[in-house]
């Protein structure tokens, strides 16, 4: 029995006459249809190469052309700082938005004549009278006083005392 893989490594060794056909694998060639297939590609390979003229000169004038040519400057590209000037611009115009929207929208806008804006705010306020509003407005203006205005201590301005107390507070 004649090992497919074998025979396949020997094609090209037999296509360019640096062997033969034993007479096991001639009969393998015409019983076994892959090995005959490849051995067929093999040839008509080979018969291809064989009708492919180098001609060396012509190659070697082209590269000595090409050689002789200066290369092309390289291209420069400046970053350009409009797209990053508008996204800085957009960012800012967020944080803007976002900072500048004050903490309790009800409050300034129930404060006016039009209440139709705290209604989309807070849509459980839809229902009630004027005078119910102005009753959670009141209640509002008083938990919004009742917040100190000036800056709390924070944890690293404590010392050790008020740390412990702080430490103890929190277990109960």
């Amino acid at each position: 029995m004649i090992d497919c893989a074998a025979l396949r490594d020997r094609m090209p060794d037999v296509v360019h006459g640096r062997a033969a056909w034993t007479e096991a694998e001639v009969e393998h060639l015409a019983i076994c249809p892959s090995c005959r297939v490849e051995w067929h590609m093999i040839r008509a390979g080979a018969l291809l190469a064989s009708a492919v003229v180098v001609r060396e000169d012509v190659v070697a004038a082209a590269v000595l052309q090409a050689l002789r040519v200066p290369p092309a400057e390289p291209v420069v590209r400046r970053f350009s700082w409009r797209p990053a000037l508008v996204g800085a611009v957009g960012i800012a115009a967020t944080v803007a938005l976002v900072v500048g929207i004050p903490r309790h929208p009800a409050i300034t806008t129930m404060a006016g004549a039009d209440s139709a804006p705290a209604a989309a705010v807070f849509p459980e306020l839809n229902g009630l009278t004027d005078t119910q509003l102005e009753s959670v407005l009141h209640a509002v203006d008083s938990s919004v006083e009742d917040t100190p205005s000036e800056p709390q201590p924070r944890l690293g301005d404590l010392d050790e005392a008020q740390l412990e107390q702080l430490i103890q507070s929190v277990k109960g």
